[in-house]
């Protein structure tokens, strides 16, 4: 759980600021939406499945942008 201690002669706002920053960084909001309502197992495997082939299918179309840009034949 993310704190914060307010330094003597602090204004609230730079400690609330921090506060907001070092929740922010720890990843609660995320993944208090993530478990706002329960997934089933079933669900949970088809989302990671599926983030897979969505990784897998952007790295072998940069990889084939890479490809055509070094097989281009520069004519002048």
């Amino acid at each position: 759980m993310p704190n914060v201690i307010v330094k003597d002669n602090e204004p609230i706002d730079l400690a609330i600021r921090r506060l907001k920053r070092s929740v922010e960084r720890s990843g609660l909001p995320k993944e208090l939406r993530r478990r706002e309502f329960y997934e089933p197992p079933s669900k949970i495997k088809k989302r990671r499945i599926s983030s897979s082939k969505k990784r897998l299918h952007k790295r072998l179309s940069r990889e084939r942008l890479m490809v055509k840009r070094i097989n281009r034949i520069k004519v002048f």
